[in-house]
């Protein structure tokens, strides 16, 4: 009898762990899927003053343009030659519904006189769109601009006499340029050489070579007070907001190189940022360039600045910041940067009702944004593979179910069989030897 009870719970436990070890396997597949997104996101800003002068709370900005853009996507833009003149201001505002926006170019004066000068004051142009998703914004402004032709006009009236003087003057010069070239080479090396070439001369031809140039020159000189321009543009892998502000730059000669620079090129008061969002990687980085004065001769750049700031009698009503040539960039707790330049800026007494301040060739901008997100998030689940067979042809399909793909059920329930087996053959067993 006691053995009969033993097979008995035998069988029984085969039951049990079948069932549980089915029951395990099943609570412990598991699979990874794609939970829910975090949309990309971003916004870059840039403005720019030419000349902003603040006297004790009361402020006078003259030349600036400001323009800002984001993920949305939305872009702005605007400008003012002086903000206090209606007529000199313009702005442009572009989001996903309304995708472009140009107005024309707004001026307190434009006169032009063709061929001879081009005389501008206080203009203003702004644009801004959001095509394709790709928010973009850009502003000009200036104070003044005075382009001086003429130069073209004379040319053409001495034309006939300069085609006769010409092949005599070539010949002339050109003998003595080459004598000259050949005794200055040893001294100034490349230098010559670059002079020569930037401005495509030939010592052979001289005249003939100079008056080709000359011919390149759109302008005989152009000067232009307070131009600013800022912008933010996006692209596939970038979001880059830049500004840059000019005191007053005076060319000579524009377009007479090769390149199409100018011979001479003088800035006063100069001021570049630039920050840049990264949308591949989500990082952001900001550079800065400011200077004094700039001179460029043949595209070569001489930079004249203080780089730092100076900063004196901090925390005091006599507070004063001189920034002569100076910049600075800023990384910010949410991983955006900004950076800002000034060509002159002058801070003075800036704990008494803000003080005195005059900024001559201001420019700052910031960047920043998230790249998207993916985040996971764990499933049960697990498939079985049939493989019925039709016309010859070999299908397979995978349909989903609860549990795993071990074969813990068959186990379990190939023991409750061995048990009820062994059960029956001991009964009978039993029952032969009991007597009757």
């Amino acid at each position: 009898m006691r053995v009969f009870r033993r097979i008995c719970a035998l069988s029984v436990s085969g039951l049990i762990v079948g069932g549980m070890l089915a029951g395990v396997a099943a609570s412990t597949a598991t699979s990874v899927t794609a939970g829910a997104n975090t949309p990309e996101t971003f916004a870059g800003t840039a403005s720019a003053k030419a000349l902003d002068l603040r006297l004790f709370g009361t402020d006078l900005t003259v030349g600036s343009t400001n323009v800002e853009a984001d993920s949305s996507p939305k872009a702005h833009a605007d400008g003012a030659g002086l903000a206090l003149i209606a007529a000199t201001v313009s702005s442009a505002d572009a989001d996903s519904v309304h995708t472009a926006s140009a107005p024309p170019k707004a001026c307190g004066l434009h006169l032009p006189i063709a061929g001879i000068l081009n005389l501008e004051l206080a203009c203003s142009q702004s644009a801004s769109g959001t095509a394709n998703a790709s928010p973009a914004a850009v502003a000009t402004s200036n104070i003044a601009a005075l382009d001086v032709g003429l130069l073209n006009p004379v040319l053409n009236l001495l034309q006939p006499v300069l085609n006769a003087l010409t092949p005599i003057a070539d010949q002339l010069l050109g003998t003595v340029l080459t004598q000259v070239q050949s005794v200055l080479q040893p001294v100034l090396g490349t230098t010559l050489q670059q002079l020569l070439g930037g401005l495509g001369l030939d010592t052979a031809k001289p005249v003939s070579s100079l008056l080709t140039a000359l011919q390149r020159a759109t302008n005989l000189v152009t000067v232009h007070v307070g131009d600013t321009v800022s912008s933010v543009v996006t692209s596939a892998g970038t979001v880059v907001a830049d500004s840059v502000a000019k005191g007053a730059e005076i060319d000579v000669l524009p377009g007479l190189t090769l390149a199409g620079g100018p011979l001479l090129s003088i800035t006063l008061g100069f001021a570049h940022t630039t920050s840049t969002f990264n949308r591949l990687t989500g990082a952001s980085a900001a550079t800065f360039d400011p200077a004094i004065v700039t001179v460029k001769l043949l595209g070569s750049v001489i930079p004249v600045g203080l780089t730092t700031p100076l900063d004196i009698l901090g925390g005091t009503p006599l507070h004063s910041i001189i920034s002569l040539g100076a910049g600075s960039k800023t990384v910010h707790a949410d991983n955006s940067v900004s950076a800002q330049a000034d060509g002159v800026g002058i801070d003075l007494l800036t704990g008494l009702n803000g003080g005195i301040s005059l900024h001559l060739a201001h420019a700052e901008s910031a960047a920043g944004g998230a790249k998207a997100l993916v985040v996971a998030t764990a499933s049960t689940s697990t498939t079985t593979t049939l493989a019925p067979v039709t016309g010859g042809t070999l299908l397979v399909t995978k349909l989903p179910v609860t549990g795993t793909a071990a074969p813990v059920l068959p186990i379990g329930m190939a023991l409750i069989l061995a048990g009820y087996l062994t059960r029956r053959s001991l009964l009978r067993r039993w029952a032969q030897r009991t007597p009757r």
